[in-house]
């Protein structure tokens, strides 16, 4: 089983990272496809959206700490296919403790790496913190691909240039990843921006844009609260059909990828 790593970026807040993340896998994973989830990101957001409990000896945090085999951390979901490391508020912490490393962009891939060579899971999907640190360069020294939600909104926008920038430097580290694709999310086609926002979005990105857009509903907010992915929380919502329809697309976008490498 070949393993492909995903990281959802976006250095700008409320894009729909860990939403995006946490929606991605449960679909791809009712889809057959074994999935591991690694929450990345200090807010615990993911964690809690699978209503997963903290455990200060099995985190990112730990495992980043000792620079231990990734899979000695992983913790069991309670869907199907779904396996994940879960985060810790002490992951805040981390780049100050990559910074005094001299491996310090690479600690994350030397982790992560017998996890990928083993082939347990088809893929990894990483939800990102939103700002563009260190921790954040070792996650993408370390993914095959890039994912990145943009919120379709004028300031949803701002963001995308740094970003690109910061993906060309972990270039150096890593030279073929690969931005998969553009998600639109928070789509509310009533407002009057949409169509202007997504203009804009075409001229500067034009067919990295995927096809496959994640529109606003309430249910997300609902599972949320409840801990448990809008995919379970309600199947046959507008946001899981999207998620549903975007875990379609980047399973083909990523199978096409590797067969043309």
């Amino acid at each position: 089983m070949k393993t492909h790593i995903i990281s959802i970026s976006n250095n700008k807040g409320g894009s729909g990272k860990t939403t995006l993340t946490g929606n991605l896998g449960y679909a791809l994973a009712s889809h057959g496809k074994k999935v591991l989830l690694i929450d990345a990101d200090m807010q615990m957001n993911l964690t809690r959206s699978y209503d997963m409990q903290m455990d200060k000896d099995k985190n990112v945090y730990k495992a980043v700490s000792l620079e231990e085999d990734l899979s000695d951390f992983i913790s069991k979901t309670n869907y199907e296919n779904i396996d994940m490391v879960i985060s810790d508020y002490m992951l805040s912490a981390v780049d100050m403790q990559l910074v005094g490393k001299d491996d310090k962009e690479t600690v994350i891939k030397k982790i992560i790496t017998p996890l990928k060579q083993s082939g347990a899971y088809n893929y990894i999907i990483i939800d990102t913190c939103p700002f563009l640190g260190l921790l954040n360069y070792n996650i993408l020294v370390s993914s095959d691909y890039v994912l990145i939600p943009v919120e379709l909104s004028a300031f949803g926008v701002e963001g995308l240039e740094p970003l690109s920038n910061f993906i060309e430097e972990v270039r150096i580290f890593n030279k073929d990843l690969e931005i998969l694709g553009i998600v639109e999310t928070k789509v509310d086609k009533r407002e009057s921006t949409t169509d202007e926002t997504r203009e804009l979005l075409r001229d500067l990105f034009g067919d990295k844009i995927l096809s496959s857009d994640i529109p606003v509903d309430i249910n997300i907010k609902k599972s949320q609260f409840l801990g448990q992915p809008v995919c379970h929380f309600s199947s046959d919502s507008r946001a899981s059909i999207a998620y549903k329809n975007l875990a379609k697309e980047v399973d083909s976008l990523v199978n096409k990828k590797k067969y043309n490498k």
